[in-house]
């Protein structure tokens, strides 16, 4: 049964809308913030984010990974993190590096998919703590050839991470499993994986 529309009727009251992969254009606003129900988020949820704008780097990394033999159903996805708890994502940016964010700033103008480790692959907790071992690390530029190339990465992988890898990374190290037997794993790669399960959680929205 679809979440109840409820009118917001300001301050830190909430609204809960229909979930979609295409929000409303009247909460795309600077007034409102949207995001996963974290209350249906678990720690150690995966998130991919699509762009719902034109944007370069999103268009950019979606070509490339349709290049690269992904299909549009999964190159679509252009950035991944991991749900830290407490309203947080571990993942790595361009500016900045690998950080704890606020979960509403990745998912302002951006639809999103939640996706679950399968049980009796591991525990989700672990993962999470795989990943945050990258957090003060910066934006690893470098291994973008490597994943252009179809290379497999040195052993100085640890030195930093881009959004794709911090997850790859954080799911071998905690189960021994790979999203992908290509060198360099890609947010599409996260997507079709069949080590994860989708879950479907409400989109709740929030006045500023």
């Amino acid at each position: 049964m679809p979440p109840q529309r409820i009118i917001v009727l300001g301050g830190a009251e909430a609204v809960r809308l229909i979930a979609a992969d295409e929000l409303p254009e009247a909460i795309r606003t600077s007034r409102i913030d949207v995001f996963p129900d974290p209350g249906q988020l678990k720690p150690g949820d995966f998130l991919l984010f699509q762009s719902t704008a034109s944007r370069v780097v999103p268009n950019t990394i979606e070509r490339f990974q349709l290049l690269q033999g992904r299909s549009a159903e999964h190159a679509r996805w252009y950035h991944a993190g991991i749900y830290a708890g407490e309203f947080l994502i571990c993942d790595a940016q361009r500016r900045g590096g690998v950080k704890l964010r606020s979960l509403t700033s990745v998912t302002q103008g951006y639809n999103w998919r939640v996706l679950r480790l399968k049980p009796g692959l591991g525990n989700p907790a672990t993962v999470l703590n795989e990943a945050k071992r990258y957090v003060g690390k910066s934006y690893a530029y470098w291994k973008i050839p490597f994943a252009v190339l179809g290379i497999s990465l040195p052993d100085q992988a640890r030195q930093g991470a881009i959004c794709s890898t911090l997850c790859a990374d954080a799911l071998f190290e905690s189960t021994g499993e790979a999203f992908t037997e290509k060198p360099v794993a890609l947010p599409a790669d996260i997507s079709a994986s069949g080590l994860l399960d989708e879950v479907q959680v409400d989109v709740v929205g929030r006045l500023r």
